[in-house]
């Protein structure tokens, strides 16, 4: 069974299971999920389609990057990639609505991976700064928008938004498999995989234009100088409710009311009502909306120049992150000792977490070239394919997570979150010593891909263990009065781990046409050594727990 096999598999399999997932939904979730479904599956299967192919493409004789190099620029783009929907998200709920956000980052994305079918450098870089970009508008406004169509308390809210990461993974886990073989194939080459990264972006666009020009987005993701809150309806149980009529149906059976709404309550979603002859905010005589845009398209060189000098960045976003964490620890004496012993909990385990993510993207950048150079071809998996490891063990594993930790709750055992990171570093740690093992079954620099197959299950054991607590555990443990730029603060750690990764990975390079059994032995012992280290972090943390968990003063 070649490669082709496995991509055909994998797609019969997800229509399969996305098929029975959304008549088993149907009647009790809203349409709107399932639109929303698709739109971010196939923009998953876009950005993780070409985050497959990335670093070799930069590395072929095509590009003719060093390996260094493209290992700086991957880091750049990656960090870039998660700090800009910091605000990608405030100018959504400031100035352009959720909807517009969503299809303006669509549109930069759909543009950014079709110029990677060209070879020139200057046109690739432009490619990645429109996906930048198309990312800050497009990644945090989605999921935002998810929200808007349940109160908090409905029991439907937590079912949607698992069905909404589904979407997430098998995007990603179709993408690695079907660019990645396409991409790699020498009948096809890397204009038809990044081709087909555009086009899912193409059909995610027109998912959505769909959605808003047949009414199923209802009354939600309006700009703010658009609508008036109507207050809330407690009709969270019934999916065929008002909540989700097209606005012409809402602004037929309503009157416009001129009182302000009360305070919603937590089973209430909040209705909006077009506003009749809404003002436009204007800046410099042009509307808001049309800066944004042209402050958009000014900023591509701005973001050119931070990829292409990318060293810039290891400043600019390390100054950042030490002036975030000045902040919050300065901030913290403001507070009375249980608020101010949970901020100190949050900055410690931030930086658990920039360990974890700094070693888990290295599968984007140094483990893809460690496979392509050292790990022996097979008739299933090509270098870029093993990337769809990754979200396959998610499918996989994650019920199997969720369950464990419901069944230890019921039984008052279930780990704190600081014990959770510390089990995720352990499994990310041991993710790398078990490759190091390979080392027995190298031939001629080559070793077994079986083992990659053990590390990347490890690493996703690791992050299932980890990554669903971090969020969550913020929101518990932040002051209202500083919530939101803590979320930022939290979020911007993977900016900063892909930063990092870069110098972690440019370690493992070697001078073009060193022997394979010589890059192995370097690779190894790098590995190793990353091994090692998130092994005793997640040893310390699970030990400083006891202190870590007193300090949460009873939040788990």
């Amino acid at each position: 069974m070649g490669q082709y096999a496995v991509m055909g598999l994998a797609w019969v399999f997800c229509s399969v299971w996305i098929a029975f997932v959304i008549a088993t939904n149907r009647k009790t979730q809203p349409k709107v999920l399932f639109y929303l479904f698709f739109v971010e599956m196939w923009e998953r299967f876009s950005y993780y389609g070409m985050r497959a192919l990335l670093v070799l493409y930069m590395t072929s004789n095509i590009m003719d990057y060093s390996t260094s190099d493209a290992y700086g620029i991957y880091g750049a783009y990656g960090g870039l990639v998660y700090a800009t929907p910091l605000v990608g998200g405030l100018l959504a709920e400031k100035f352009m609505g959720y909807r517009k956000a969503i299809m303006w980052g669509a549109f930069l994305m759909m543009l950014g991976h079709f110029l990677m079918v060209f070879e020139s450098e200057l046109i690739f870089l432009t490619a990645l700064t429109l996906l930048i970009m198309g990312n800050g508008f497009f990644k945090p406004n989605i999921s935002s928008m998810i929200g808007t169509f349940y109160a908090k308390t409905d029991p439907r809210r937590d079912g949607a938004f698992t069905i909404f990461y589904m979407g997430i993974n098998i995007g990603a886990f179709l993408s690695g498999l079907t660019c990645g073989a396409l991409g790699l194939d020498p009948n096809f080459g890397w204009h038809y995989g990044f081709g087909l990264a555009g086009i899912g972006m193409l059909v995610g666009l027109i998912i959505f234009f769909v959605a808003e020009k047949t009414g199923v987005l209802g009354d939600k993701g309006h700009a703010p100088h658009l609508v008036r809150s109507m207050g809330g309806t407690v009709d969270s149980q019934n999916p065929d409710s008002k909540n989700n009529e097209p606005m012409e149906d809402l602004l037929d059976n309503n009157m416009f009311i001129e009182e302000a709404p009360k305070d919603l309550s937590e089973d209430e979603v909040e209705r909006f009502q077009l506003v009749p002859n809404p003002v436009t905010p204007k800046i410099a005589g042009l509307p808001v909306d049309w800066i944004i845009y042209l402050g958009t398209l000014l900023a591509i060189p701005f973001f050119y120049m931070l990829i292409r000098n990318n060293d810039v960045l290891d400043y600019g976003i390390g100054g950042i992150g030490i002036a975030m964490v000045a902040y919050l620890l300065f901030s913290s004496f403001q507070y009375e000792k249980v608020q101010r012993q949970r901020i100190w909990v949050i900055v410690t385990l931030f930086f658990f977490t920039i360990i974890f993510w700094t070693f888990f993207e290295l599968a984007g950048s140094a483990l893809t070239v460690f496979t392509i150079n050292n790990v022996r071809p097979n008739d299933y998996l090509n270098a870029a394919m093993f990337n769809s490891l990754n979200p396959f063990f998610i499918m996989l594993f994650a019920p199997i997570f969720s369950w464990i930790w419901v069944k230890l709750a019921q039984a008052n055992k279930e780990p704190s979150a600081p014990v959770k990171f510390g089990i995720g570093l352990l499994l990310l740690g041991l993710g790398f010593l078990v490759l190091n093992l390979s080392k027995g079954t190298a031939v001629d620099g080559l070793v077994a891909p079986m083992f990659m197959v053990f590390l990347y299950l490890l690493h996703t054991l690791g992050e299932l263990a980890l990554s669903p607590v971090g969020l969550s555990m913020v929101t518990k443990l932040a002051p209202t009065q500083i919530i939101g730029f803590v979320m930022g603060f939290w979020m911007m750690g993977s900016s900063f781990a892909h930063q990092a990764g870069k110098t972690i990975a440019q370690l493992t390079v070697v001078p073009e046409g060193t022997p394979p059994e010589e890059s192995l032995e370097l690779a190894l012992s790098i590995f190793n050594n990353l091994g090692l280290i998130a092994v005793a972090s997640g040893i310390l943390l699970m030990v400083a727990s006891i202190v870590i968990t007193k300090w949460m003063h009873g939040i788990k």
